[in-house]
């Protein structure tokens, strides 16, 4: 195939891949009441805030939205005032006006991604396919769900720029700002203690107190509801059932985890334990962490700093992926960068062949016993299981971005 060919369908395949994104984007926003099921809940729990109801009462929500069942919300109280805007105007523009700021969100973490992360021109085609339909459709489900997942991406991501140009306390700031509804992205101030934890001390003590400071604004600003809030951090549940292995929300370790653990509870081959499931979970995690740490260590000598960054960055990615207990399949957007480019690099396409005919081979319908397990797992957490191969090839490959280099101006 001569390169005026190749160009002509890398064209052709990128233009397909933005126009079928852009049919799925009006045929959302034509249906604001079909879909963004999460933004239904902030809405309605903003409102419910306003009026002096309880948020994290599912009932309450139900009540205001006229749905029969609604999940609660879960966020710290002091974000609902970020929602305030939005109860001012009729649910539905409400929904529309929401998913068209997530849509220019998305537009420009995908130009981050291209302008600083660089991305082949002539792989453009492949890259945009990748985004469309990579790791269970991920970013489908953000932008048909309406979860504030993106936001927090163009945040991230753009942190990880900082970072790289060692402007680190705009990477902190970044990082926290990110982390004002899901508390588990404060994970990446590793990176400041993987990099240089002495020089960087005093900055992790200041973002800790400025942390600290936003929970304790939470109590006093929202008083009232912090009760329901902490109950509901404390007894929410995990998305996953034993009968139910196609539930593919919150594909996670965690629940994965659970689905073997209670499965082995059937077969009366363990006793019931509640302290067993989390301890299996925190030793696999820890365990991840410590190889991970021992490789971050044999790379830091050998690399040039640069390229040291962005292999402990693809790393940290991949590693929250995997260990962050409650992982929903809208959070996987986070690794579809790190994985894009390992996949696109020659020496290891030959992995995603095989993890295709490993798919293929797992969900033929006549398997030998055992596998019908390994079916039941493969099919709701094949993204972690995913994650988990990457993470293994990212290990043992450094750097990441070899032929994708940063440029060196923001």
């Amino acid at each position: 195939m001569n390169k005026h060919s190749f160009f002509s369908i890398n064209l052709l395949i990128a233009c397909l891949s933005v126009g079928y994104f852009i049919v799925i984007f009006l045929h959302i926003f034509l249906k604001p009441d079909d879909y963004q099921q999460s933004f239904r809940i902030y809405y309605f729990a903003a409102s419910a805030y306003f009026d002096n109801l309880n948020p994290y009462d599912s009932a309450v929500l139900c009540d205001l939205a006229d749905k029969s069942y609604m999940f609660p919300y879960v966020y710290p109280p002091i974000t609902l005032y970020l929602f305030y805007p939005f109860i001012l105007i009729e649910y539905n523009i409400a929904a529309n006006v929401f998913l068209v700021l997530k849509i220019i969100s998305l537009v420009l973490l995908i130009s981050v991604w291209i302008k600083y992360f660089k991305v082949d021109n002539k792989e453009y085609g492949f890259f945009f396919l990748f985004l469309l339909c990579g790791i269970n459709f991920t970013f489908y489900w953000d932008i048909s769900n309406g979860n504030i997942t993106v936001f927090e991406q163009l945040l991230l991501w753009y942190a990880f720029v900082m970072f790289t140009k060692k402007k680190y306390a705009t990477f902190m700031l970044l990082i926290m700002l990110s982390a004002i509804f899901k508390f588990t992205l404060l994970f990446f101030i590793v990176l400041l203690v993987l990099d240089n934890f002495k020089n960087n001390l005093k900055l992790i003590i200041v973002s800790v107190c400025i942390v600290l400071f936003y929970v304790i604004l939470n109590y006093i600003l929202c008083y009232d509801v912090w009760e329901y809030y902490i109950d509901k951090i404390i007894y929410v549940k995990d998305i996953v059932s034993l009968n139910n292995y196609h539930n593919t929300s919150y594909p996670s370790l965690y629940n994965m985890l659970k689905i073997v653990y209670l499965r082995f509870i059937d077969l009366g081959m363990i006793v019931p334990n509640k302290y067993i499931l989390q301890f299996v979970y925190l030793f696999a995690s820890m365990t991840i962490v410590g190889i991970t740490y021992a490789q971050i260590r044999n790379a830091k000598s050998v690399l040039e700093e640069i390229d040291y960054k962005q292999y402990i960055i693809a790393l940290a990615v991949l590693v929250y992926a995997l260990i962050c207990p409650r992982h929903a399949m809208y959070s996987y957007i986070i690794v579809l960068l790190p994985i894009y480019n390992l996949i696109t690099h020659k020496k290891y396409i030959y992995y995603g062949i095989l993890i295709v005919l490993l798919s293929a081979i797992t969900t033929n319908p006549t398997m030998p016993p055992g596998f019908r397990l390994l079916y039941g797992m493969l099919y709701p957490f094949y993204p972690v299981i995913l994650v988990f191969i990457f993470w293994i090839i990212q290990l043992n490959y450094k750097p990441i971005y070899v032929k994708y280099k940063l440029r060196s101006s923001l």
